[in-house]
């Protein structure tokens, strides 16, 4: 860590210098020579590092685990959220059909890369018909339902409880 630091000193201190070299040279044919000397010596000094670090025989790279945990927990949360705003949407799209009161639950699963979607559950032990909407039989409310819940989430089965 020294080194870095040691080079990022010489780099501060050589742009420094060049910078007051600048401010005090002479306006004239010369200060363009200097200008691309410094320029040279700028380039030279933050270039340096270089053949060290790639005569190194091995680099050193090391992992944290807690880091990776850290991660699983973000894909956890997310997927989460987005089970919970499927589930969101699902409602709100059955209550456009005037179909209120019902509960919906999503079962998930994940693969380790994907998350995917098996099961919905469908309470309608609290079902409430709109007035707007025409009366139907609880096995077309039923099909209604599984429709769109197919439509959003294509290859899932949907279990109904009374």
């Amino acid at each position: 860590m020294s080194g870095v630091s040691s080079w990022i000193l010489s780099i501060a201190g050589i742009i420094c210098i060049s910078v007051i070299v600048e401010i005090i040279m002479p306006e004239g044919q010369m200060n363009k020579y200097i200008k691309g000397v410094l320029s040279f010596i700028i380039i030279f000094v933050i270039v340096s590092p270089l053949p060290n670090l790639l005569n190194q025989k091995s680099i050193n790279i090391t992992t944290n685990i807690d880091q990776i945990q850290v991660q699983q927990d973000f894909l956890d949360k997310y997927n989460i959220a987005c089970k919970d705003a499927i589930e969101k949407d699902l409602i709100n799209e059955i209550k456009a059909l005037g179909y209120e009161g019902i509960n919906i639950e999503i079962s998930y699963g994940f693969d380790g890369e994907n998350c995917y979607f098996d099961k919905v559950f469908v309470e309608l032990k609290g079902l409430v018909i709109s007035e707007n909407s025409t009366h139907k039989d609880i096995v077309e409310i039923k099909e209604e339902i599984t429709s769109v819940v197919v439509k959003k989430l294509n290859e899932v089965e949907v279990y109904f409880e009374e």
